[in-house]
Order: C-alpha cells, then sequence, then structure tokens
C-alpha cells in the first residue's frame, strides 16, 4: 500500500489553546467506530515534557475490508481545528511530526463513504513528576 501524505503533515500546529474550537466538520456524535481498539493504535515517541507537553505519535490501523477503498484520517487538537492528516490504504501506518499534544484526537474514516471507523485520543503524554 502507498502512503500518501497530506501536505500538512509535518505542520506544527499552535500550542493547545485553554478552550478547544468547535469542530463544524467532526463526524456526527451517533456515528459509531466499528473497528476494535488493538486494529488502531497511537504509540507515542520523542516526549518533550516542557510547560506543554508534546510528542510525535504513530499511528498504525488495519480497516480490512470496512475501508477497501482506502482511509482518511483526520486530526483535531486543543484550539485547533479538524483537518485532513492522511489519505492511505486499509492496513498502514503513519507517524507525525512532534505536533502531538494532550488532547490531540484522530479520526480514522473510510475514504469512499466517510463512515468513521476509529476514534483515537491522546489523553495524557507521560512525562516524568518534577
Amino acid at each position: 500500500a502507498v502512503l500518501a501524505l497530506a501536505g500538512c503533515s509535518q505542520e506544527v500546529p499552535n500550542v493547545p489553546a485553554p478552550a478547544p474550537v468547535p469542530a463544524a466538520s467532526a463526524p456526527p456524535a451517533d456515528a459509531a467506530p466499528a473497528l476494535p481498539a488493538d486494529k488502531v493504535t497511537v504509540e507515542l515517541s520523542d516526549i518533550g515534557c516542557g510547560d506543554t507537553p508534546v510528542a510525535i505519535a504513530t499511528l498504525a490501523w488495519d480497516a480490512g475490508a470496512l475501508a477497501a477503498g482506502g482511509v482518511s484520517i483526520f486530526v483535531e487538537s486543543p484550539g485547533n481545528a479538524r483537518k485532513l492528516w492522511v489519505e492511505a490504504g486499509q492496513k498502514d501506518q503513519a507517524t507525525t511530526g512532534k505536533w502531538v499534544f494532550e488532547g490531540t484526537k484522530f479520526t480514522l474514516q473510510d475514504r469512499v463513504s466517510g463512515a468513521v471507523l476509529a476514534l483515537r485520543s491522546v489523553d495524557k503524554i507521560p512525562c516524568p513528576a518534577k
């Protein structure tokens, strides 16, 4: 499968604002993710533990027959609008730049139908206690 990264894939978003911006193009609240947790994983690396913790995230997925035409992955972080991050095959992985903050959300959707397949969020970036 060929991984096609959107032009903004390594673009650093703004540091999270105190209150998130409403996501006008977010999937409907009743959208039921179809993939089990073990089919979509997020692993953090190169963690920075400054005033605002930040990390690189590697997202891996296996959507199988649920996304025979591939997937679109959207990213949204606190204070930043939801935007397309990656379009790729039904089974693949992609790595962000060092711009994943606590509260960053990834939405995996079928590229053809737009059906929500999985929602994953980075609720906490593990930093040692000071």
